[in-house]
Formats: C-alpha cells, structure tokens, sequence
C-alpha cells in the first residue's frame, strides 16, 4: 500500500534496509533515538492543537494564535489528526471530532467515576468470591491465569452486552454506527494533567 499526502509519500519497502541497521548498534540506537523523538515532538503537538480545538472551533489562522509551534508542524498536525478522524473541518474551520478531556471537565469526570465507584464496589464486594467459583471451569483459570486478569475480559463482554442497547436506542453514541472510523469503540484525548497512568 503506497500512503500519499500533500508532502509526501510513503511507500513500503523490504525489511532488508531496517535489517542492515541491526548490524550497525550505534547507527541503530541513533536512529532509534532520533525517531523516538519526532514521533514524541508529534504526539505533543496533536495534544496541543485538539486542546486548542476543544475550546472551540477554529481556522487554520486563528488556530495558529492558539498553539506554539511553527506552521509547518501546525500543518502536519492537522493533517495526521484529519487522516486519523480526530478533526474534521466544516468550511475553514476544524473542529473535534473526538471527546477531548481537560482540566475543566474534571468535575463530572470525577463524579461519573464516583457513582460507577459507589454502585460497583459494593456488588462486586458481595459478588466477586461466587463469580470466581462459579467461573472456575473456565480454561483460562484452570490454565492458572489470575482470576483478575479473566475478569477483566469477562468485564469486557458484559460492558458490552448491557451497553448495546443503549447505543441502538440513542442515549449516547455507538461505536460501530455509520461515519466510524474505528469500529467498536470511540477513540477519546485526555490531558497528562487530568489523567496520567
């Protein structure tokens, strides 16, 4: 597959050259290093403009004012976050196209954590010991698997069962309707500040 932008192209090639570097450590490391940092100099930047966008819609000039890096990598931003469905543009403007968290959203944030917090801690108090009596037939957990980490899987499907219908009935979004780009869930941006792991 040949990806093609304003600027560039990219085309896939052999792994015989990437290979050849294996042999070279210190070249290696040093592109290694180098790569690293423009992939972490990338990541900021998309941080920094959905940020931006996040306070409200905005040009390519207005945006510019807004964040502080050079025009060419605001442009590059842009792109990547057009091609990945994180902006989208309506006119000149851009705007978000994801759920971006920030400091100011920290109040319902924290208190829609609370009530799941306060609703499921108890139960699964109550619940946890018979699940894992129950579920010990499983081939995970006879393979030695920690119940936790089964659980967790388990946790998954059963999100997902009850949250169905939700999702066909409207009350928020699905993850699989018409226009996603990642199918099966909704990609959300949250700031270091708010959340960090």
């Amino acid at each position: 597959m040949t990806i093609a932008t304003a600027r560039l192209v990219l085309q896939p090639c052999t792994p015989a050259p990437m290979l050849a570097l294996l042999e070279e450590p210190e070249r290696f490391e040093g592109l290694a290093w180098q790569l690293l940092t423009y992939v972490g100099l990338a990541v900021d930047d998309a941080g920094d403009g959905l940020a931006a966008l996040a306070a409200s819609r905005a040009g390519r000039t207005a945006l510019l004012a807004r964040v502080s890096i050079s025009e060419a990598r605001l442009d590059a931003t842009l792109e990547l976050l057009e091609a990945i469905n994180y902006i989208c543009r309506s006119g000149d403007e851009y705007l978000v196209n994801v759920p971006v968290l920030l400091e100011r959203d920290r109040p319902i944030v924290d208190s829609t954590l609370s009530v799941g917090r306060d609703i499921l801690t108890p139960w699964l108090g109550q619940h946890v010991n018979r699940m894992e009596r129950e579920l010990s037939s499983l081939s995970p957990l006879r393979s030695g698997l920690p119940f936790s980490l089964v659980f967790s899987e388990l946790w998954h499907y059963v999100f997902g069962f009850a949250t169905k219908p939700l999702a066909e009935s409207g009350c928020f979004l699905t993850p699989r309707g018409a226009g996603r780009v990642a199918a099966g869930y909704v990609p959300f941006v949250w700031a270091n500040s708010f959340y960090s792991f």
